[in-house]
Formats: C-alpha cells, sequence, structure tokens
C-alpha cells in the first residue's frame, strides 16, 4: 500500500467561510477525498477519545478562548500515544529591538498583513505563558520553544 493512501486528514476550524476556503484549497489541489472538513470548536471536539495519532495546529492559538480547554481537549483526542504540534507566533513586543524588525519586515508586505501581523504578534503568548497554560491543562510531556527566530512559538507532546 503507498503511504499517500494510508491516512485521512480532519480539517477543523469555528468559521464557515475558511471551512468553504479549505474546501475550494483542497479540491484545487486534487485531495479533497483524502480530508473531511468539520465546523466545531477545538474547546469541545466532536471526536472520539484517542480518535488521533496527531493533533496540527498553525496560526490559531492567539485565537482561542479558552486554551487549556483546548488542550485538555488535544490530550483527549490523541491519548497517551498521540502527538500535538502546535505553532503560533510568540509575542516579541516586549524587546525595542524586535519592534523595529517587525515594523521593518511590515513594509514588504500587503497592506493586510502589514496592518494585522503586528497585532497578532501583541495577542500572541510568550514561552513562559504557554508553560503556565500548559501546566494547568491535561496536555503533558510537552516541549515549549521558540524556533531560530526567535519569532514562532513551537509546542510539541509525545
Amino acid at each position: 500500500m503507498c503511504i499517500r493512501d494510508s491516512f485521512n486528514i480532519v480539517a477543523l476550524d469555528v468559521s464557515e467561510d475558511m471551512i468553504s476556503k479549505a474546501r475550494e484549497n483542497a479540491a484545487r489541489c486534487g485531495v479533497e477525498d483524502k480530508i473531511s472538513f468539520v465546523l466545531a470548536n477545538g474547546a469541545s471536539l466532536p471526536f472520539a477519545d484517542k480518535s488521533f495519532d496527531i493533533v496540527m495546529s498553525y496560526a490559531s492559538l492567539h485565537h482561542w478562548f479558552r486554551p487549556v480547554a483546548v488542550f485538555d481537549e488535544v490530550a483527549r483526542v490523541t491519548g497517551e500515544t498521540g502527538y500535538a504540534i502546535i505553532r503560533d507566533n510568540r509575542r516579541v513586543y516586549h524587546n525595542p529591538i524586535w519592534r523595529v524588525l517587525i515594523w521593518m519586515a511590515c513594509r514588504f508586505m500587503n497592506k493586510r498583513h502589514r496592518e494585522n501581523w503586528p497585532k497578532v504578534i501583541m495577542a500572541s503568548y510568550t514561552v513562559p505563558e504557554i508553560r503556565e497554560i500548559l501546566g494547568r491543562s491535561k496536555l503533558k510531556n510537552c516541549l515549549v520553544r521558540s524556533d531560530f527566530v526567535f519569532i514562532d512559538l513551537c509546542i510539541e507532546s509525545g
């Protein structure tokens, strides 16, 4: 059996518009038969315990209203043998050098990103904040770090 045929993807979002966009993108790439699209909230996942080998989230953590509840749900659906990989921006605005670097980087972005990315950085968490939140959750054995650029926040469990 080909590895390409041995997996399924579940794409979840709270926004009908984002689910619709994801369906369009999957169809355009010819992978819509491998992806199930689910409209749901991460704090209340509509899946059975231990139903996923891996849960991935990219650039959404700063939107979670109840991060402890989402981490608890990730722990529930991955069980003791599953993995979680969560990446998001890291708040670095406490450092004046980063403020200047972010301002400079924004000069090369389109208008929407230029206006929103600094707000996203401000809404994001620091590594100590995430460690504290994870400490209150059921998601255990997590590595929390920043990437080589020090602007991404990486959480890995398992």
